[in-house]
């Protein structure tokens, strides 16, 4: 498989498909008798019915992940805090996305690919409350070989990718210049990648995230007929103001984004057959 920035064009075109087929095929496949052995069952029939389950907590005791399936990566995506610091913030998401009918066949190397895929990420928007209007989420995305040097290199899209490192540069609307180190592991029917923080980012002038204060977990199931889609943002900020809805609108919408951009990426090559 080889993405390609070509494949961007029409983008919100395409993304606005894939949540269409995404929204219709949930609820043809909700009143089907699922089970998942990885997910609570009154939590799984839930994700099952909406399509997707999320939970925000802030300054708040329990502080744990709730939402993380019990799974060959679920330890891998949950336990990522490195910081001497706490969180005070985190964010979660669960989602369901069925596949096309009578589709079954493992995609998981697929999907990591798309994972790895950080290039594709620059020019993905979402929409920000704060200014009402769309906004690019990442001007520039790329694979850097280190954050010393920070000299783009190709997405490393052709190598194995369990127990593989990497380092992303982003250019982020909210953060800025942002370089996060990432660690990826993958079985044959799951993938997980985690991204930390490996310098300070600012809001504005102001240094207000600490080197890995920040994280940003992706585990990716697939269960045969669907893929299970697991999101977890960790942060620690000061407690200000002006950073607490900054934050919280930012992380809810840039999971959405994220989020949207895979589902963009996996519906676009099903549907051409650009699995390869």
């Amino acid at each position: 498989m080889k993405i390609t920035k070509k494949r961007q064009r029409n983008k919100l075109a395409r993304l606005a498909s894939g949540v269409c087929f995404f929204l219709i095929t949930t609820n043809v496949y909700a009143n089907k008798n699922l089970s998942n052995q990885e997910i609570d069952s009154s939590v799984f029939q839930k994700l099952v019915n909406n399509g997707r389950i999320d939970r925000v907590v802030y300054k708040e005791p329990n502080l744990e992940p709730e939402l993380c399936p019990d799974s060959a990566l679920g330890d891998f995506v949950r336990d990522v805090w490195t910081s001497s610091d706490e969180p005070v913030f985190i964010a979660e998401s669960l989602f369901y996305l069925p596949k096309e009918d009578g589709v079954v066949e493992n995609e998981i190397p697929f999907i990591s690919k798309i994972m790895r895929s950080i290039s594709t990420m620059e020019g993905i928007s979402y929409f920000s409350n704060s200014s009402g209007k769309i906004e690019t989420l990442y001007n520039r995305a790329y694979t850097i070989d280190n954050p010393d040097d920070m000299n783009k290199i190709p997405d490393k899209i052709d190598v194995p990718a369990d127990n593989l490192s990497l380092y992303v540069y982003q250019e982020d609307n909210s953060f800025g210049d942002t370089v996060y180190k990432a660690d990826i592991r993958q079985t044959e029917n799951e993938v997980a990648m985690v991204l930390r923080s490996v310098e300070p980012i600012k809001f504005g002038f102001i240094n207000a995230v600490k080197r890995n204060n920040l994280t940003m977990s992706f585990l990716f199931m697939d269960k045969g007929e669907y893929i299970i889609t697991y999101i977890y943002a960790q942060l620690k900020f000061p407690a200000l103001s002006i950073f607490e809805s900054k934050v919280n609108e930012s992380f809810r919408a840039r999971i959405d984004a994220i989020y949207n951009w895979f589902v963009d990426s996996y519906m676009y090559h099903t549907q051409t057959n650009e699995k390869e």
